[in-house]
C-alpha cells in the first residue's frame, strides 16, 4: 500500500523518474521485513558456534598444558 501511495502521483504526471526514486523506500522496508530476521538469526547462530569453537580449543590447550606440567 505504502509503495503505491508514494509512486502513484508521479506515475499519473509521467515522471518516471522520480517515481523510481520515491519506490526504493518502501522497497528496502519489504526487502529487509522478509530477509532480516532470517539474516539475524543466521549471524547469531554463527556467533555461537564460533565462540563454541574457541571454548573448545581453550579447555583443550589447557588440557595440554596440565599434561606438560605433569
Amino acid at each position: 500500500m505504502t509503495l503505491a501511495l508514494n509512486v502513484a502521483d508521479p506515475l499519473l504526471s509521467d515522471d518516471y523518474g522520480k517515481a523510481a526514486f520515491d519506490a526504493v523506500g518502501p522497497v528496502l522496508l519489504i526487502g529487509w521485513a522478509e530477509v532480516g530476521p532470517g539474516m539475524l538469526q543466521s549471524i547469531s547462530q554463527a556467533g555461537r558456534s564460533r565462540q563454541a569453537q574457541l571454548l573448545a580449543v581453550s579447555h583443550e590447550h589447557r588440557a595440554y598444558e596440565m599434561s606438560e606440567r605433569s
